[in-house]
């Protein structure tokens, strides 16, 4: 991906911490500059839904910071979630096309 253009629109990243019986937050950012976030209260029958777009020198920004953070690396050990414990995860996605750098 050329950081010097706005990423793909194939290019996302997702944050996904919401519990069934404590809630959370989601969020989802496309390479668009599109994003969606999602805040669940306990107790809350529905999450309370945020969307907007995002300018594209932050999108760069961001597909930077992930790069200079190797955010695809999982530094911490694989376990068993408590009870009750949320297990946040972070999804990156990003075209692979023939003939480009990672």
């Amino acid at each position: 991906m050329a950081l010097s253009q706005r990423p793909s629109t194939d290019f996302s990243v997702q944050y996904d911490d919401i519990h069934g019986l404590w809630g959370g937050v989601w969020l989802r950012i496309s390479g668009d500059g599109q994003y969606e976030y999602r805040r669940q209260e306990r107790g809350d029958p529905e999450a309370t839904v945020t969307r907007g777009t995002i300018p594209a020198g932050n999108i760069r920004a961001l597909a930077r910071l992930l790069v200079e953070l190797e955010a695809w690396q999982q530094r911490t050990p694989e376990r068993a979630p408590l009870p009750d414990e949320s297990r946040a995860t972070l999804t990156i996605q990003v075209p692979y096309r023939l003939g480009t750098r990672p």
